[in-house]
C-alpha cells in the first residue's frame, strides 16, 4: 500500500523504504518457511499448499480488488484500515510460505508457481492501491500531472508486468475450467 501511495505521490524516499521493508519481509518469510520445510522431512503437500500453485487470472483480479479496498480503507477515516491490511498480509504470506516449504521438500514446480502467485499479488496490490489513491485525490508535492520520471517508469513497468501476467494466467484459468475441479470419491475416516 505504501508503494502505491509513494508512486502516486512521487515520493522516492517512501518508495525505497517500502521496497526495503518488502524485501526484508520476503526474506524472513521464505527463510522461516525453508527452516520449517527442512525440519519436517517427508512432508506431503496438503490441498491448501497445492492450491497456492494453481495461480490463474482470478488471483490477479482478487489481488487488484484487495489492493483497491485496502487503499480506500486507508484513505477514508473511520474505516477499518487494519482489517484490510490483515487481508493483504493473508494474500502475501501464504504464497511465500509455500515457496520455502515446497523448495525444501523438492517440489520446485509448486514453489515456482507459488512465487508467481506472490508476484501477481504484489504487482496487483500496488497498482490497485495506486489507482484508488489517485481517484481519492492524493497528489504529490510537485503537483505534476504524471509525477516524476521514476514514478512514471515504475507505473509503466508494473502495468507491463500485469499485461505479461494476464496471458499465462488467463490460459491457466481456461485450462482449469476445461478440466473442472477434481474431488475425491470418498474421504478417509480417522481410526482414533
Amino acid at each position: 500500500l505504501g508503494a502505491g501511495f509513494a508512486l502516486v505521490q512521487g515520493n522516492v524516499n517512501l518508495f525505497r523504504g517500502c521496497l526495503k521493508a518488502m524485501s526484508y519481509g520476503i526474506a524472513v518469510s521464505i527463510s522461516v518457511a525453508l527452516v520449517i520445510g527442512f525440519i519436517t522431512p517427508g512432508y506431503d503437500p496438503t490441498a491448501e499448499v497445492e492450491a497456492r500453485g494453481q495461480v490463474n487470472l482470478l488471483d490477479l483480479a482478487i489481488a487488484l480488488l484487495s489492493g483497491m479496498a485496502a487503499a480506500y480503507a486507508m484513505a477514508r477515516p473511520g474505516l477499518a484500515a487494519t482489517l484490510s491490511g490483515v487481508a493483504i498480509a493473508a494474500a502475501l504470506v501464504p504464497p511465500l510460505a509455500v515457496v520455502g516449504i515446497a523448495a525444501a521438500s523438492g517440489e520446485y514446480v509448486l514453489s515456482g508457481f507459488s512465487a508467481v502467485l506472490f508476484l501477481t499479488n504484489v504487482v496487483a496490490i500496488i497498482l490497485g492501491a495506486g489507482l484508488v489513491f489517485r481517484l481519492v485525490g492524493v497528489q504529490g508535492a510537485l503537483r505534476e500531472s504524471a509525477g516524476p520520471l521514476w514514478a512514471r517508469r515504475t507505473r509503466i513497468g508494473l502495468i507491463l508486468a500485469t499485461v505479461i501476467l494476464i496471458i499465462p494466467l488467463g490460459q491457466r484459468l481456461e485450462q482449469q475450467l476445461e478440466m473442472g475441479q477434481t474431488r475425491a470419491a470418498g474421504y478417509p475416516l480417522s481410526t482414533s
